[in-house]
């Protein structure tokens, strides 16, 4: 079964992380800024692959839960790794470039 079937649209940042938890995920997160609103996704390293760039070393391949936020930007606890209440959103497969000059 993949993540798509399993995790839908809207169910909650602690039920997604719970669903990785019960099935030994180790995923971390990401913070960041989109169209001026404060962003944290859970990201799940599925794979590595050669750069496609000469200037890289390699490419991470990851799964990205995307969430929507249910916290303001002035919440500490949304900025560093969201809210168990924040809904997701999409999962999308999300490459890496790293180890880059």
């Amino acid at each position: 079964m993949s993540y798509k079937d399993a995790l839908k649209p809207g169910v909650s940042r602690k039920e997604v992380e719970q669903y990785l938890k019960d099935r030994g995920a180790q995923y971390s997160w990401i913070w960041g800024m989109q169209n001026n609103a404060t962003t944290s996704n859970d990201i799940l390293k599925i794979g590595q692959e050669k750069s496609p760039h000469w200037y890289c070393s390699w490419e991470d391949v990851d799964i990205a839960f995307e969430f929507e936020g249910t916290g303001t930007p002035s919440d500490p606890l949304h900025h560093a790794a969201g809210l168990p209440n924040d809904r997701l959103k999409d999962i999308i497969l999300w490459r890496q470039l790293q180890n880059c000059l």
